[in-house]
This record gives C-alpha cells, structure tokens and sequence, in this order.
C-alpha cells in the first residue's frame, strides 16, 4: 500500500509526468488534462488541503490597511555598514536573472526565496498592529536570521519578490 496509486501525491505526480509525456508527443488536450487532474490530485494532500485559499489576499489585506500607520513609524535608527538590498518584484517578472547576474559581482551575495523577513517579524505585533513596530528591533531580528546566510561578500541582496507588501516596513527598518 505503501506505493499505492491511490495515494494522493502518488496519483498526482503521475499524472503530472504523463502530460509532460503527452504534451511532448503533441497530444496538447490529453496533456492539459493530465495536469489538471494530476494538481487537483496535488491539491488533496494533506498539507496543501490545509492551506487557506484566502489566506494570501486577507494577509496583503491587512498590511494594506497598516500601511499609514507603519509609514509613521520611526525610521530604525541603527544603522549596519552594508545594509542588504531588497530586491522587490512580483514572481515570474525576471528576478531569477537578475539575482544570479548580482550574485556574479564580487561585491555582492544574493540568497533567493529565504523567508529572513518573516522570520525576522515572528516576535512583533506586525502587521496586526504594526503602529506599535519598533524598526530598530525589525533590523536587528533581520540582521540575525539572515546570519545564517553563507558564504556573504560584500552587501546582501534579499531576493524575494512578494516581501513586495512589506515595502513599507522594510523602508522604516533599512532606511539607508
């Protein structure tokens, strides 16, 4: 039973392996509705059937609705000889490219997709109170989590397009 096609994650990854193999004999139809079985198959796991469909856009929701008060938080006022970059965009939109033509300049170290930021905003009362926020704690909590960030040359650059709703909060805890 262990192997069993009846396992949701089994079926799914099948089905996603035979439209490729279909799509790829020019059988577009039957390739598309391999893969659309094959992710609703996905979608039945356990962990994936867990996850809010709304939990994205009722977050970006509610730090929307904090942005006027974290714009009026004081600006961190520590401030660290190489800030890292934030590199700011919405997925698909060419960040990959660029995070690896960064990562070739000697003077910079870029680390893709690692969730520093959230990590960083685990002890605050971001963003359901963000108004009550200190920056300088934000900079310092960031500064920490990304330590584990290796090998570093020069400035860091964070790459994770959708840290793009934290913009604001990221501008009053790395002012420079």
């Amino acid at each position: 039973a262990a192997h069993s096609p009846s396992r949701p994650e089994l079926r799914g990854s099948a089905l996603i392996e035979l439209g490729i193999a279909c799509d790829r004999l020019g059988d577009t139809e039957a390739a598309f509705q391999a893969w659309s079985t094959g992710q609703l198959s996905l979608g039945q796991r356990a962990p994936a059937a867990a996850l809010s469909r709304s939990a994205w856009p009722d977050r970006v929701d509610r730090i929307a609705e904090q942005t006027e008060a974290i714009l009026a938080l004081e600006p961190a006022r520590s401030r660290e000889a190489q800030a890292p970059l934030f590199m700011l965009a919405f997925p698909r939109s060419g960040t990959t490219l660029l995070d690896q033509v960064l990562d070739s300049h000697p003077a910079l170290s870029t680390a893709e997709e690692r969730a520093y930021l959230d990590r960083a905003f685990a002890a605050t009362s971001y963003p359901a109170d963000a108004g009550a926020v200190d920056a300088d704690a934000v900079r310092r909590s960031y500064m920490e989590v990304s330590g584990e960030w290796a090998p570093v040359r020069g400035r860091r650059v964070d790459k994770l397009p959708l840290n793009l709703i934290h913009a604001a909060l990221i501008s009053r805890a790395f002012p420079d």
